[in-house]
């Protein structure tokens, strides 16, 4: 699409392609504060206001219909609107681990889409899931039925041996089955992908080095990306890299061990 295109209006009701996805993605962002909030994750303030971005536009606040998202903004005022050249908003970035699970329907739909994996010691991802009672809920007895979901993404269950041993694993065993899970799916996705459009890095990287770890991925994204922060609840002690160590009894790491151990040592955890 070309930018004239992008910001092309059809008439008085039908705004351009920038209004509609400056629109659509406005109420992604109330949302998402939102539910951060509920949820008590980091960050609960939407990615306007953080980013200042009606200053950085040359929008004015409270001007925009409803939140200032366009809802309830009069027709007149959407036309006038005018918002940044198509290569400024040109990329839509989500930072939500579950999409990982729908990637490939994803590439699909965006074939120049770019794939940012940040991969984590699976024991200090399972200390961290064990203290987060919102991953928790998907383990509880009745909550997924994995007889009639099989296989499933999800939790990791790939095989009738994996079924089998679901309802007697521990929780600590069942996180270590999820973080297996995703590493095998994504070591299945970057087969399919070139390096130009994946790209791993290591959580340790990211909260040691935060400001090389922004430069490196805003050169992948041709993006500017801002200093990262982990979101693990609370910012607690489970965020530190190698907090497996003091969160969990050697019997957990022994389990995460036998169910993910060949994962660990592929993926440069394996002491």
């Amino acid at each position: 699409m070309s930018p004239e295109q992008f910001a092309w209006s059809a008439g008085p009701s039908l705004h351009s392609v920038a209004w509609q996805l400056w629109h659509a993605a406005r109420w992604d962002d109330v949302f998402a504060s939102y539910l951060h909030r509920v949820f008590a994750r980091d960050p609960r303030t939407q990615v306007w206001e953080r980013e200042s971005l009606a200053v950085r536009w040359s929008l004015a606040p409270d001007s925009m219909g409803r939140r200032d998202t366009g809802t309830e903004m009069s027709d007149e005022m959407a036309e006038q609107m005018k918002l940044p050249d198509q290569q400024e908003v040109i990329r839509y970035g989500d930072a939500s681990p579950d999409l990982m699970y729908c990637a490939e329907a994803l590439l699909d739909a965006f074939p120049d889409a770019r794939i940012l994996q940040i991969i984590r010691d699976g024991r200090d991802a399972v200390a961290g899931m064990l203290a987060d009672p919102a991953v928790l809920a998907w383990f509880r007895p009745g909550f997924v039925d994995v007889d009639a979901e099989f296989p499933h993404p999800l939790l990791g269950l790939e095989t009738e041996a994996d079924r089998a041993a679901w309802p007697g694993l521990s929780m600590t065993a069942k996180c270590a089955m999820r973080w297996r899970g995703t590493v095998r799916q994504m070591a299945r996705l970057r087969g399919q992908l070139s390096a130009g459009q994946m790209i791993t890095f290591r959580y340790e990287d990211l909260i040691r080095q935060p400001a090389d770890a922004a430069a490196a991925i805003s050169d992948f994204l041709s993006t500017p990306v801002h200093l990262l922060e982990p979101a693990v609840p609370g910012h607690s002690a489970a965020a530190e890299p190698g907090s497996w160590r003091r969160l969990l009894v050697p019997s957990q790491a022994a389990e995460i061990e036998a169910i993910a151990g060949e994962e660990l040592r592929r993926v440069g955890y394996g002491s």
